[in-house]
């Protein structure tokens, strides 16, 4: 049995109200801006939304969005506006945050002085924002560091002056206006070959312009279930990722600079295994999200929203089910909207990287959640002991996402329906009972993902 103790009566933090986001890809998808996608994310606590979504972001120019793919053609490389986009994430409460073009693929358009990706550009796309009410944070380019092959490789360079000139001229326009870079690759770009060091030495208060307002990264790992499952618990060991942000953000800036892991997945799925579609991707998506919870991420933007056979939360145009479908991801992120913002501090007897792993949050009306995660392929019992907080006589209410089969299955039990409809009001708790005791217990379906909310008497 795997008992968990939650201290109630400590904050470990409180997560923003954008900490879940979602890579909106502005190219490529033909079910771009559905109202079926923004149904199915409503039902979610998804409220910020990464656009052009990637390395459309770098073919994309603002001012024109509907660029033709031939000069012949009427068929375009993307059919949303920078409008369209914050209305279409308006529908669930979303915020914008916009990629500008860094490598200006795109020829002048007539009658324009200055180029795509030229700080004048993204200065005018502020004044754009501003007049039309939308609240969007910016982020310069995309995954430019990866002609890196050496440490600090000087072929990272143009980037990071280029990222000072356009966040110079978008903070002329909006003083307030938030800049994020350097969206870097992965973990081997930003780490290993110090693309994170090079651009804040350069950005940061210390000895650069200061021009930054918080760090993007990108992080991409592993390959299927086996090697996946203990990602999460790798992200804030001691000599792990998290520690290693946090360092080089204290070593080059004064400021607790936001961090928003701006593009990430996890099991390496555009190989063509499906392990995106899955139980075991869904379970171990539910686990990284409360390490990026836990360790101070300020927001998370998955990659991406459609297109389930290499990464999408939904399934996309000429997939093996019908276009918003939910995968089992969804439902994990639909799992997470029971939780509260507030983090609080555990301790648990399980390894966490083979067997169950959990997080705990409490809610503004004081009650506590804790999301039990498990790995296995057998039940496991849950014992939570509580300090701080006491459940007698509260009401114990259990939401639940398991699989129907084993980590490879492509459907779920939600809740107690069978891959309920993202159109419709999603199912409540499967149960809710009175607390009689100091400490509550569950059996944990295999290879499920189950919250535990419990409030007080009244």
């Amino acid at each position: 049995m795997d008992t968990i103790s939650v201290n109630a009566g400590a904050v470990t933090r409180v997560i923003p109200s954008n900490f879940f986001g979602i890579n909106y890809v502005g190219f490529w998808d033909s079910a771009q801006g559905s109202q079926a996608s923004a149904k199915a994310l409503e039902q979610t606590p998804i409220r910020s939304v990464r656009f052009a979504g990637g390395d459309p972001g770098d073919w994309y120019d603002w001012q024109e969005p509907y660029y033709p793919t031939t000069t012949l053609s009427r068929s375009s490389w993307s059919s949303t506006s920078p409008i369209q986009l914050a209305n279409w994430a308006a529908q669930f409460g979303a915020t914008p945050l916009f990629q500008t073009n860094y490598q200006g693929h795109l020829p002048n358009p007539p009658g324009r002085s200055y180029a795509v990706n030229s700080p004048q550009n993204q200065a005018a796309w502020v004044t754009y924002d501003q007049a039309h009410g939308i609240d969007a944070s910016m982020e310069v380019g995309n995954e430019e560091d990866i002609r890196m092959t050496t440490y600090q490789d000087r072929d990272f360079q143009p980037y990071i002056t280029a990222f000072n000139a356009q966040a110079s001229a978008m903070h002329a326009v909006d003083p307030g206006v938030q800049v994020y870079g350097p969206a870097a690759t992965n973990e081997y770009y930003w780490w290993t070959l110090d693309s994170l060091g090079m651009f804040l030495k350069q950005t940061g208060n210390k000895a650069g312009t200061g021009e930054v307002d918080g760090v993007s990264l990108h992080y991409y790992r592993g390959s299927g279930w086996n090697d996946t499952k203990g990602a999460a618990e790798t992200w804030s060991c001691s000599r792990c990722d998290w520690p290693f942000i946090t360092q080089e953000i204290a070593a080059n800036d004064t400021r607790r600079l936001p961090v928003d892991i701006s593009e990430w997945n996890l099991g390496d799925s555009n190989t063509g295994t499906g392990f995106n579609q899955t139980v075991g991707h869904a379970l171990v998506y539910a686990d990284m999200i409360g390490a990026f919870a836990q360790s101070g991420v300020a927001e998370e933007d998955y990659f991406d929203l459609h297109g389930a056979g290499a990464y999408g939360l939904l399934y996309g145009p000429g997939e093996a089910r019908p276009v918003d479908t939910p995968t089992p991801t969804y439902y994990a992120t639909a799992l997470w909207g029971h939780m509260g913002a507030t983090v609080l501090p555990l301790t648990q007897s399980d390894d966490p990287s083979t067997t169950v792993s959990a997080y705990a949050t409490r809610k503004s009306d004081s009650s506590v959640q804790v999301l039990g995660i498990n790995k296995t392929g057998s039940p496991q019992p849950l014992r939570i002991k509580y300090t701080g907080f006491s459940p007698i006589g509260g009401t114990l209410s259990t939401y639940a996402m398991a699989s129907t089969s084993d980590e490879n299955s492509l459907d779920v039990d939600y809740d107690g329906q069978l891959d309920p409809s993202a159109q419709a009001p999603l199912p409540g708790a499967i149960s809710t009972t009175s607390v009689t005791g100091n400490a509550v217990s569950v059996m944990l379906a295999p290879y499920s993902a189950t919250v535990v909310d419990v409030s007080q008497k009244r």
